[in-house]
């Protein structure tokens, strides 16, 4: 029980703190010519000494804590903000994320994809007047 209660506060830590990290895993397709380069996008969560803790060692205690909504949360805002600055660089690329079921079920989720979205970058040459 004490473990279990030291990794529910490292992870409400690492939140707290900002202590993820997304590692981009290229999807490599089978056929020459398949569109967009795609990309698997893995969360890590990083000690208090900076390395990396692979999710199988946080990820149950935070879906038996309820943190495991937060963490989902975070990756999809990150993912977004990766997305939008790899179109902004001109590439053409999609990303895959894995949720939890809580995250998946939870009505609110599909809320944050706009809410998280950058505004468009504007157009070069186009100017608006009001």
């Amino acid at each position: 029980m004490a473990t279990r209660l030291t990794w529910i506060e490292r992870i409400s830590t690492a939140l707290r703190e900002n202590r993820f990290v997304l590692h981009v895993q290229p999807i490599v397709p089978l056929q020459a010519d398949a569109g967009p380069a795609r990309h698997e996008l893995l969360v890590r969560m990083l000690g208090q000494d900076g390395d990396p803790i692979l999710p199988g060692t946080f990820l149950y205690i935070a879906e038996r804590a309820d943190l495991v909504q937060e963490i989902d949360r975070w990756v999809v805002r990150r993912a977004i903000r990766l997305l939008a600055e790899q179109q902004h660089a001109g590439n053409d690329v999609s990303f895959e994320v894995n949720l939890s079921s809580k995250s998946i079920t939870d009505p609110d989720m599909p809320e944050l994809v706009p809410a998280s979205s950058p505004p468009p970058a504007p157009t070069p040459g186009v100017a608006c007047s009001r």
